[in-house]
């Protein structure tokens, strides 16, 4: 639906009715603004669909697709995602530290990688995310503890007591996050008591990594 409610007098001289009649036949092929239910649609300055609620409030639906795209051409946007993991043994000191991740095993964006090893992610939308991890321990026989962090600020936790000295230990992270644009999110690691290694467990068949997971839920 489009046009105005704005009443106007009708048109005095064959003139005004035809400048009437084309400037709303321009606005019917080429609206600036289409109502929809409780909404109007629109395109920004920048060319932008925007959506406006007549209860208040606006939003981008999405953004102008790069020139020379196809026009024709359908594109969703993918929610971001990664899996880092850490296969190869790490030795972690008795007041804890990073896990230096050396592989990625799925990836949706750009988070700051550079495919090699890395001690943290690099959020590339701000936004809510789910985030898992698990922290293989070689040797338990103390507390073992994995977080996660933000920025080097603790943001999630967890920890076990393991003290007949098995192997291959897990402790696993889970929760969710708002991260900003550019945050870095790490994953440390702390066997209390004395250095430990950390790795990928090898008591299953297929050697299971350590591993940091992060998805964005939505955006908006």
């Amino acid at each position: 639906m489009t046009g105005t409610t704005e009443r106007k007098d009708p048109p005095r001289t064959d003139a005004e009715w035809s400048r009437d009649t084309e400037r709303r036949l321009d606005l019917a092929e080429h609206p600036d603004s289409v109502r929809c239910g409780e909404w109007v649609l629109w395109t920004d300055q920048d060319g932008n669909l925007a959506g406006s609620h007549r209860d208040g409030g606006s939003r981008i639906l999405a953004t102008r697709p790069p020139s020379g795209v196809d026009p024709e051409a359908v594109t969703v946007q993918a929610l971001p995602s990664i899996t880092a993991v850490r296969t190869g043994l790490q030795s972690i000191p008795a007041s804890g530290g990073p896990v230096i991740f050396d592989g990625i095993s799925n990836q949706i964006g750009d988070w700051g990688t550079g495919g090699g090893l890395a001690p943290a992610v690099v959020a590339p939308e701000t936004g809510p995310y789910d985030v898992s991890a698990t922290v293989w321990f070689e040797l338990g026989g103390a507390y073992l503890m994995a977080a996660v962090t933000v920025e080097g600020v603790t943001r999630l936790g967890g920890r076990v007591y393991e003290g007949a000295g098995a192997g291959w230990i897990p402790v696993t992270v889970v929760g969710q996050l708002y991260l900003a644009a550019g945050q870095g999110v790490a994953l440390t690691a702390v066997g209390v008591g004395g250095a430990r290694n950390i790795g990928a467990a090898s008591v299953f068949s297929t050697a299971v990594p350590t591993a940091l997971s992060l998805s964005m839920t939505s955006r908006g």
